[in-house]
Protein backbone atom coordinates (compact mmCIF):
# COMPACT_ATOMS: atom_id res chain seq x y z
CA UNK A 1 0.00 0.00 0.00
CA UNK A 2 1.16 3.07 -0.93
CA UNK A 3 0.40 7.07 -0.84
CA UNK A 4 -0.99 8.48 -4.18
CA UNK A 5 -0.96 11.95 -2.47
CA UNK A 6 1.54 12.79 0.17
CA UNK A 7 1.22 15.45 2.95
CA UNK A 8 2.76 18.98 1.78
CA UNK A 9 4.12 21.34 4.20
CA UNK A 10 1.52 23.89 5.64
CA UNK A 11 2.13 27.32 7.48
CA UNK A 12 -1.24 28.35 8.94
CA UNK A 13 -1.50 31.63 10.95
CA UNK A 14 -1.99 31.50 14.72
CA UNK A 15 -4.98 32.93 14.39
CA UNK A 16 -6.49 30.66 12.40
CA UNK A 17 -9.39 28.62 14.47
CA UNK A 18 -7.76 25.02 12.65
CA UNK A 19 -6.12 23.66 9.55
CA UNK A 20 -6.11 20.86 7.70
CA UNK A 21 -3.36 17.89 7.25
CA UNK A 22 -4.39 15.83 3.99
CA UNK A 23 -3.19 13.00 2.14
CA UNK A 24 -4.96 9.84 -0.05
CA UNK A 25 -4.08 6.30 0.01
CA UNK A 26 -4.73 4.04 -2.89
CA UNK A 27 -7.26 1.93 -0.84
CA UNK A 28 -10.38 3.34 0.38
CA UNK A 29 -10.33 0.60 3.01
CA UNK A 30 -6.38 1.17 4.28
CA UNK A 31 -6.41 2.39 8.04
CA UNK A 32 -4.17 4.87 8.81
CA UNK A 33 -2.08 6.44 12.23
CA UNK A 34 -1.26 9.55 12.98
CA UNK A 35 1.75 10.95 14.94
CA UNK A 36 3.05 14.23 16.24
CA UNK A 37 7.07 14.28 16.68
CA UNK A 38 6.94 10.83 16.53
CA UNK A 39 3.97 9.95 19.37
CA UNK A 40 0.73 8.90 18.34
CA UNK A 41 -1.99 11.33 17.80
CA UNK A 42 -4.46 9.59 21.00
CA UNK A 43 -7.62 10.60 23.15
CA UNK A 44 -9.85 9.81 20.21
CA UNK A 45 -13.72 9.19 21.53
CA UNK A 46 -14.29 6.77 18.87
CA UNK A 47 -15.35 6.15 15.35
CA UNK A 48 -18.54 7.62 14.02
CA UNK A 49 -19.98 6.79 11.66
CA UNK A 50 -22.22 9.28 9.35
CA UNK A 51 -25.17 8.28 7.89
CA UNK A 52 -26.63 11.79 7.36
CA UNK A 53 -24.49 15.11 6.50
CA UNK A 54 -23.47 16.87 9.37
CA UNK A 55 -22.09 20.06 10.33
CA UNK A 56 -19.16 19.85 13.32
CA UNK A 57 -20.03 22.32 15.17
CA UNK A 58 -16.66 22.98 16.89
CA UNK A 59 -14.77 22.52 13.90
CA UNK A 60 -16.17 24.32 11.67
CA UNK A 61 -16.58 21.75 8.76
CA UNK A 62 -19.39 19.94 6.90
CA UNK A 63 -19.32 16.40 6.88
CA UNK A 64 -20.93 14.52 3.84
CA UNK A 65 -23.03 11.13 4.27
CA UNK A 66 -20.97 7.96 5.10
CA UNK A 67 -17.93 9.50 6.36
CA UNK A 68 -15.77 8.44 9.31
CA UNK A 69 -13.98 10.63 11.57
CA UNK A 70 -12.88 10.36 15.26
CA UNK A 71 -12.99 13.42 17.56
CA UNK A 72 -10.53 14.50 19.87
CA UNK A 73 -10.90 17.93 22.03
CA UNK A 74 -7.36 19.07 20.05
CA UNK A 75 -8.05 16.77 16.65
CA UNK A 76 -10.05 15.27 14.45
CA UNK A 77 -9.13 12.62 11.93
CA UNK A 78 -11.19 12.12 8.83
CA UNK A 79 -11.67 9.12 6.37
CA UNK A 80 -13.67 9.92 3.32
CA UNK A 81 -13.02 7.80 0.44
CA UNK A 82 -9.56 7.48 -0.35
CA UNK A 83 -8.67 10.93 1.51
CA UNK A 84 -7.15 10.46 5.02
CA UNK A 85 -7.47 13.91 7.07
CA UNK A 86 -6.13 15.44 10.03
CA UNK A 87 -8.01 18.55 11.59
CA UNK A 88 -5.87 20.39 14.24
CA UNK A 89 -7.99 22.73 16.62
CA UNK A 90 -7.09 25.96 18.75
CA UNK A 91 -3.74 26.13 17.27
CA UNK A 92 -1.12 27.60 19.01
CA UNK A 93 3.24 27.80 18.50
CA UNK A 94 3.09 24.22 20.53
CA UNK A 95 1.40 22.68 17.15
CA UNK A 96 4.33 23.21 15.06
CA UNK A 97 6.21 20.26 14.45
CA UNK A 98 6.67 17.24 12.40
CA UNK A 99 3.27 15.16 11.09
CA UNK A 100 3.26 11.56 9.89
CA UNK A 101 0.46 9.75 8.11
CA UNK A 102 1.38 5.97 8.09
CA UNK A 103 -1.05 2.94 6.93
CA UNK A 104 -1.68 0.41 9.64
CA UNK A 105 -1.12 -2.23 7.31
CA UNK A 106 1.87 -1.58 5.62
CA UNK A 107 5.28 0.52 5.80
CA UNK A 108 3.92 3.27 3.55
CA UNK A 109 4.53 6.57 5.37
CA UNK A 110 4.23 10.26 4.71
CA UNK A 111 5.78 12.99 6.74
CA UNK A 112 4.93 17.06 6.34
CA UNK A 113 6.31 19.82 8.80
CA UNK A 114 3.68 22.59 10.10
CA UNK A 115 4.87 25.63 11.20
CA UNK A 116 2.67 28.48 12.86
CA UNK A 117 3.04 31.82 11.49
CA UNK A 118 2.71 34.30 14.45
CA UNK A 119 -0.60 36.51 13.55
CA UNK A 120 -0.52 39.86 11.84
CA UNK A 121 -0.92 42.13 15.20
CA UNK A 122 -2.77 45.34 13.93
CA UNK A 123 -3.96 48.74 15.88
CA UNK A 124 -7.10 49.00 15.56
CA UNK A 125 -7.99 51.64 17.65
CA UNK A 126 -4.50 54.02 18.70
CA UNK A 127 -4.44 55.61 21.95
CA UNK A 128 -4.98 58.88 22.80
CA UNK A 129 -2.13 61.71 23.53
CA UNK A 130 -1.61 62.25 26.93
CA UNK A 131 -0.19 64.32 29.25
CA UNK A 132 0.76 63.41 32.62
CA UNK A 133 3.28 64.59 35.40
CA UNK A 134 5.84 62.57 36.31
CA UNK A 135 5.08 60.27 39.06
CA UNK A 136 1.83 60.16 38.28
CA UNK A 137 0.14 56.80 36.68
CA UNK A 138 -1.63 57.05 33.51
CA UNK A 139 -3.94 54.53 32.23
CA UNK A 140 -4.16 54.04 28.06
CA UNK A 141 -6.74 52.11 26.58
CA UNK A 142 -6.38 51.49 22.89
CA UNK A 143 -7.94 48.61 20.90
CA UNK A 144 -5.54 45.86 18.99
CA UNK A 145 -7.26 43.22 16.60
CA UNK A 146 -5.98 39.68 18.87
CA UNK A 147 -8.76 39.42 21.61
CA UNK A 148 -5.63 37.06 23.48
CA UNK A 149 -2.95 39.92 23.73
CA UNK A 150 -3.88 42.50 26.80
Amino acid sequence: MSFVRELVDSHPSERDSFTALECEVGDEEADVEWAFDGEPITGNQGIVALSTALHVKNFGFWCQANQKFYLSEKYSVQAEGTKRKLFIKNLSSSDQGLYTCKVKAGHAVTQTRLSIKKGDLKILKKAPDVVAREGEKVTIDMEVSDEKVS
